[in-house]
């Protein structure tokens, strides 16, 4: 059987009879090698793979981890638990831990400039009406009390007619409107027991308090 050639054989072996030792580089290393560090103050931009939302990604011990995270951990510390990253520079791609902030979801959403932020932003509706804060969300009451004019004015064939409650302003079937003597007035039932129970209470009160 012919004797391998040094081709064959280890080059290391046959160069210098002694093997080199193959250099295994830490995460941070590997990290740093995908980042153009500048100047302190400047973008430190992320040059290998990202999402398609633009942040970088970086996987270290087959964890897929994002960029930005991984360099502000590296030279800050732990981001807090219940916080999240924001770029105060805008920039997804950036990894310079002097252009990040730990923040609230909350926070960093009305940060940006997305459909949420811009409208926390607003605080007139498009036909000019400052709008009310309710429970979850702003609204313009303008509008809304408007639009329900016209549906009762306008009212599908389909539909069961409809009326405005004077008081709650919301627009309800006729047949929820409170009739006093055949009268129907502006006032639907759940409004009217509302505004009635006080009535109701003090003249139980006078009952109890009756001689037989």
């Amino acid at each position: 059987m012919p004797a391998l050639s040094c081709v064959a054989q280890e080059a290391p072996l046959c160069m210098g009879g002694e093997a080199e030792e193959e250099t295994v580089s830490t995460p941070e290393e590997r990290f740093w090698s995908k980042v153009e560090r500048r100047g302190p103050e400047e973008c430190w931009l992320w040059t290998a793979l990202a999402n398609h939302d633009g942040y970088g990604l970086f996987f270290v011990n087959g964890r897929r981890l994002r960029a930005h995270r991984y360099a502000y951990e590296l030279l800050v510390g732990p981001i807090p638990l219940g916080l999240t990253i924001d770029h105060l520079c805008r920039v997804r791609g950036c990894a310079n831990p002097a252009h990040m902030e730990p923040v609230t979801n909350r926070v960093n959403t009305l940060r940006g400039v997305g459909p949420t932020a811009l409208n926390a932003t607003m605080i007139r509706c498009r036909e000019g009406h400052e709008l009310h804060a309710g429970r979850r969300t702003r609204r313009c009451l303008v509008c809304k009390r408007e639009a329900a004019r016209t549906r009762a004015a306008h009212p599908r064939a389909d539909d069961e007619p409809t009326r405005v409650c004077k008081t709650c302003g919301l627009l309800r079937p006729i047949a929820e409107f409170y009739r006093r003597e055949g009268i129907r007035v502006h006032q639907c039932r759940a409004c009217h027991t509302k505004a009635d129970r006080p009535r109701q209470q003090r003249r139980a009160k006078r009952g109890k308090g009756a001689k037989p």
